[in-house]
């Protein structure tokens, strides 16, 4: 009988541990706002960051579809906010993205390249440690590496580990509700000389916090950091997106030649070559996806993404 009592207080227990993130919670349908920081750190200019905001508010019809509008604001800047998008959350758990062509405008590092479409932007249908997610197929491969929750506010929700390949610096975590610790459209993002952070998500019932160091900050200052260094090349490769040759220029070169590096979502090498003015390049071999180009001459360098078609 102990025995019997024994297992039954713990099976109860251990059900007891798993309802603690048995209610799904759905995305934001009205005001909410993501707090994100964009880390830059690459020799020699050292380190800069930007701060920035996605903003939900309001609504519209895309494609025949309703969605809520998603707006992009450089914090520190007076610019206005920018129309970006729209979200929107079926009853399988999946949210959608529709991007607008301004998307491109944000500077973001990003890899989306139709913006005539939605695309599936997370899912948190049914999800197993090990699955492969079906988002964003042949430009980055997520999966989902471990599963537990996380407490927010008086309430627990379900958090995935998460691994991006297109994502150097980890972890990275989505959590129902809210989406990536990395950036709100962190599938469509890469990292490479720079990491992403949400410092901090907040809507009209939940506010939380996810900044570097823990602290409770929605703005984040690298304090003791070089100031950003905006002395940089301006690169002009066309056509692109491209099938088999580039024409790269550097705006105002005055040296003879340019060290060019073609580089894959991982960091990769894929090519490195001195380019000389009005050169055209050959990719044949690449394979189709998005590949970022650095480019140094005259001791200044740039930076630039190639798409393949």
């Amino acid at each position: 009988m102990k025995k019997f009592l024994l297992i039954f207080l713990v099976t109860m227990l251990a059900s007891a541990g798993s309802l603690k993130s048995q209610n799904y919670y759905p995305f934001p349908t009205d005001l909410a706002n993501w707090n994100q920081y964009y880390w830059w750190n690459g020799a020699p200019t050292g380190q800069w960051g930007v701060n920035y905001q996605y903003i939900m508010e309001g609504d519209t019809v895309l494609g025949g579809k309703s969605y809520n509008k998603l707006y992009y604001k450089a914090t520190d800047s007076p610019s206005a906010s920018v129309f970006i998008g729209g979200l929107r959350e079926d009853s399988l758990r999946q949210i959608y993205f529709f991007p607008d062509s301004s998307l491109q405008e944000t500077g973001s590092p990003g890899t989306l390249t139709d913006y005539t479409t939605e695309h599936l932007l997370y899912t948190f249908n049914n999800l197993h440690a090990g699955d492969t997610l079906q988002i964003h197929q042949g430009v980055a491969l997520i999966k989902v590496i471990a599963i537990d929750s996380v407490m927010i506010g008086t309430s627990y929700r379900k958090r995935y580990e998460i691994q991006n390949s297109n994502l150097l610096f980890y972890p990275e975590y989505w959590i129902e509700g809210i989406g990536s610790t990395k950036d709100l459209l962190s599938p469509f993002l890469y990292e490479f000389e720079w990491n992403l952070f949400t410092l901090c998500f907040s809507d009209t019932a939940t506010y939380y916090i996810n900044s570097p160091t823990g602290a409770d900050s929605c703005h984040w200052d690298m304090t003791g950091l070089n100031e950003y260094n905006d002395e940089k090349i301006k690169i002009i490769a066309f056509p692109n997106p491209f099938r088999d040759f580039i024409n790269i220029e550097v705006e105002d070169q005055t040296s003879s030649a340019a060290e060019v590096t073609i580089c894959d979502m991982t960091g990769r090498t894929m090519l490195f070559t001195i380019l000389q003015p009005n050169e055209t390049i050959d990719l044949r071999n690449l394979s189709a996806g998005a590949y970022l180009l650095k480019i140094r001459s005259d001791q200044q360098t740039g930076t630039s993404i190639l798409i393949k078609e």
